[in-house]
């Protein structure tokens, strides 16, 4: 929604998550802003799910006879899942979002990216690893140089990896004029 890749309207073809929607729409009023409804139904949707898991796990237990750590070892059964009920509305969510959001031209476009960035910048720390932070380059001896980069790349987030990209690959802009 936020990147709009999908509307409100769009789920609509999620029944159960429209149901949401148009009870928080009631709930909150015709006059407030359309986030407002969309931070409620997201609140409640989350709040459903965990609710039908802890009270389902409860069964779970109960059916399983599950006392003590011993018994969930020996216990061959899930014990912490959602109801075939709500496994069942998870289902259909996940699929709407993956035909609509996730197959959605811009976000392979951008996983296509990620993946090309990642890539480059473990062939760089590879063929370089004296471009690693000192406190990672101290691991390689230990660990080894492949675990340590992984575990390096593994912490980024999107930004920062985005940001030691341009970093190693693009000319600083201070360095620009002087060219």
């Amino acid at each position: 929604l936020k990147m709009q890749l999908i509307s409100m309207k769009d789920l609509q073809e999620v029944d159960w998550v429209w149901e949401i929607l148009d009870e928080a729409r009631h709930e909150i009023g015709d006059d407030v802003p359309e986030k407002y409804v969309k931070y409620r139904a997201i609140g409640t949707l989350i709040d459903m799910q965990v609710s039908d898991t802890l009270r389902t796990t409860v069964e779970n237990l109960e059916r399983h006879k599950i006392r003590s750590v011993a018994d969930v070892r020996q216990c061959k059964a899930k014990i912490v899942t959602m109801s075939a009920e709500m496994q069942e509305k998870n289902r259909v969510l996940k699929d709407f979002l993956m035909r609509r959001v996730y197959r959605h031209p811009y976000v392979v476009r951008m996983a296509t990216k990620a993946e090309r960035f990642v890539e480059k910048m473990f062939l760089l720390y590879r063929d370089t690893p004296e471009q690693l932070p000192l406190k990672y380059q101290a691991r390689i001896e230990k660990d080894g140089l492949v675990r340590v980069i992984v575990d390096y790349l593994s912490g980024m987030t999107d930004r920062y990896l985005l940001d030691e990209y341009i970093k190693a690959f693009e000319p600083e802009e201070k360095f620009l004029g002087r060219l």
